[in-house]
């Protein structure tokens, strides 16, 4: 069953295990979380986004999970929306700026 939120200006998803998945937008930014075995990622682009949005031109925050080797595989979805909440956090504390240009997909 996904974990879903959504507030003025955020929205988003998470769902599943081996891999937990999830995405969502604030403002003009997208964000996708990916949690696989011990590490899980989350990456914030610019709109229109794109896997190579993501992965060529954007930001991201990365982490592993120390209990076992697998545990981000299975990590509880309230627990992954923490970990977005507190990258998208880090992300706008950090200053850092992306592109709204279109870029080729």
């Amino acid at each position: 069953m996904p974990y879903e939120r959504s507030e003025v200006g955020w929205s988003g998803h998470l769902y599943g295990v081996c891999p937990v998945l999830g995405e969502g937008i604030w403002g003009e930014y997208g964000w996708f979380f990916r949690a696989r075995d011990s590490k899980w990622t989350v990456w914030i682009a610019a709109k229109p986004w794109s896997w190579e949005s993501w992965l060529k031109h954007g930001w991201k925050r990365e982490g592993t999970s120390a209990k076992t080797a697998e545990a981000a595989s299975w990590m509880p979805l309230s627990v992954a929306w923490g970990l977005v909440e507190a990258s998208v956090g880090e992300f706008l504390n950090s200053g850092a700026k992306l592109s709204t240009d279109r870029w080729p997909a």
